[in-house]
């Protein structure tokens, strides 16, 4: 019981937030956004106190017609990974399977979007 109650109020982060700046100009859009996740413990895996990380993703969007978008972008642009975990050579888990962000690191992406 007590090991679900930890899960409960520390696994996830105590602050959370996000903020994003976005620009269009003509055709072209253009998005920035910083992602903040505080410092949480990971209680799966009793690895307490790991830090806060800060994400950046962008993106732009060209708009060939009502119709027709192209987008590109990255999700978490500096390839930021959660801290490791210390016993990652006696589990074979080297990041937190509980991270708020994920453990796989930056994403890349195109897109065609078309509507009708």
């Amino acid at each position: 019981m007590l090991g679900r109650v930890a899960a409960i109020e520390d696994l996830l982060p105590n602050l959370r937030g996000n903020i994003s700046w976005t620009h269009t100009q003509g055709a072209l859009r253009t998005l920035v956004r910083a992602n903040y996740y505080g410092g949480w413990d990971d209680t799966g895996n009793g690895v307490n106190g790991i830090d806060a990380a800060i994400l950046i993703d962008v993106e732009a969007k060209y708009s060939y017609s009502e119709n027709l978008d192209l987008v590109i972008g990255v999700n978490n642009l500096f390839d930021e990974y959660p801290e490791e975990n210390p016993s990652a050579g006696s589990l074979g888990q080297l990041y937190s399977e509980a991270s708020p962000f994920g453990f796989n690191g930056g994403m890349w992406y195109v897109q065609a979007r078309y509507t009708y």
